[in-house]
Formats: C-alpha cells, sequence, structure tokens
C-alpha cells in the first residue's frame, strides 16, 4: 500500500524524473536510444507530466492502494510525454522510472 505523500515530496520526486530524457532516433531501420541530461523546456514537459501522475496517485486512498490505477496513470503519462516530446523515448523516460517510483513508495 502506498503511503500518502506531501505535495513537496511527489514534486521532489518529479524533479528527479525530469533530469534525464532518452530520446530515440533510428540508423538503417534500427531505433538507437540516447540517454542524456534534458534541456530545460524539456525538464518541464517531463516533471509537469510526472508530477501529475504522482499526484493522481496520491489523491485518494482508493488510487494509493490500487496497482490497477497506478498503470493506468503511468500508462497516461508515457504516452502523454510521447505527444509532447516526440522524440522521446517514453517508456525508458518517464514508464520505468515512475514504476520505480511506485515500487519504492510501496516499500
Amino acid at each position: 500500500m502506498r503511503n500518502h505523500k506531501t505535495e513537496m515530496q511527489l514534486k521532489e520526486m518529479a524533479t528527479a524524473i525530469a533530469e534525464t530524457i532518452t530520446i530515440r532516433t533510428y540508423k538503417n531501420g534500427n531505433s538507437e536510444d540516447t540517454k542524456r541530461l534534458s534541456n530545460p523546456q524539456e525538464k518541464e514537459i517531463i516533471l509537469n507530466i510526472a508530477y501529475g501522475a504522482l499526484l493522481g496517485m496520491n489523491c485518494n486512498e482508493k488510487n494509493r492502494t490500487s496497482d490497477e490505477i497506478a498503470q493506468a496513470i503511468i500508462d497516461t503519462a508515457e504516452y502523454t510525454v510521447n505527444r509532447f516530446l516526440p522524440d522521446c523515448n517514453g517508456y525508458d523516460t518517464i514508464y520505468c522510472p515512475l514504476k520505480k517510483a511506485v515500487r519504492e513508495w510501496n516499500n
């Protein structure tokens, strides 16, 4: 069960997620992913999406305890980051870090 977090704690978690971005490029038909520090614009977008997802998981007891709701929120965050940052690999940039945050939150 995820415990309630303060908005400050959630903002810190989202800020950590937003530090890096994975960019997907293609070479000879194969994908190549490059992880790097996010620039200020990318960081703001990733931070806001991650923070929104974490707020959603924190907003009430049902959301804090439901793995299905958490998964839906994380899937939506991945989809959203891919819409705002088309060259971004949303899976590595936000999906995996949010899944890790939830695992740590549960412990």
